[in-house]
């Protein structure tokens, strides 16, 4: 709760997600807060709308969607190969100021061994990608704006990381239920029952 309770702020204008999801990723023993249920979607998973939004009293909007399936879809089965963490740390760093402290962070504090066969530098990339920093943002906030930028060269610096980091999801099991996430702004314009 610590995540959404710090993005959401009383008497703004706020989105709750509530989510239904099937093939989301528990990381909570790999990530920064490890006290919370933490479950990662990965950025190609989609929603639908299940219902409008619902507007609450003190700026607070519900919006309540459901992923996408499809069994014919082939996952991907990246695996990382012997390519250290840090030189993957080294291809975020123009786009992430606090990467270095970030990484040694990581391999101070990353789950290794584990029970889940993740190497120690898959580890590392989900702790990474949970941690804040120090402006309150997360990781995942600056990768998912890096990766809708339109000029998809500034992307490709990101692809060992997020090699890595598929490598590291792929091998965790699948989590199937409700997953909450809040946004410090309202979203909901985009957010319509089909």
């Amino acid at each position: 709760m610590h995540n959404i309770s710090s993005l959401i702020q009383p008497y703004f204008r706020n989105t709750l997600f509530l989510i239904e999801c099937c093939n989301g990723k528990l990381i909570s023993q790999y990530a920064y807060y490890r006290n919370e249920e933490e479950v990662i979607l990965m950025p190609k998973t989609t929603f639908t709308v299940i219902s409008d939004p619902l507007n609450h009293v003190g700026g607070l909007n519900i919006v309540h969607l459901k992923e996408i399936t499809d069994d014919a879809d082939e996952r991907t089965n990246l695996r990382s190969n012997d390519r250290s963490f840090y030189a993957n740390k080294k291809k975020l760093q123009d786009s992430i100021e606090d990467i270095n402290r970030f990484a040694k962070i990581a391999k101070a504090f990353r789950t290794y061994p584990n029970d889940h066969n993740l190497t120690k530098d898959e580890s590392a990339a989900i702790y990474i990608y949970t941690m804040e920093m120090s402006d309150n943002s997360n990781i995942y906030q600056i990768l998912n704006q890096i990766l809708r930028l339109e000029d998809r060269l500034k992307v490709r610096p990101l692809f060992g990381y997020l090699k890595l980091l598929e490598s590291a999801t792929s091998k965790l099991p699948n989590f199937k239920g409700i997953v909450w996430r809040g946004i410090g702004k309202d979203v909901t314009k985009s957010c319509k029952k089909d």
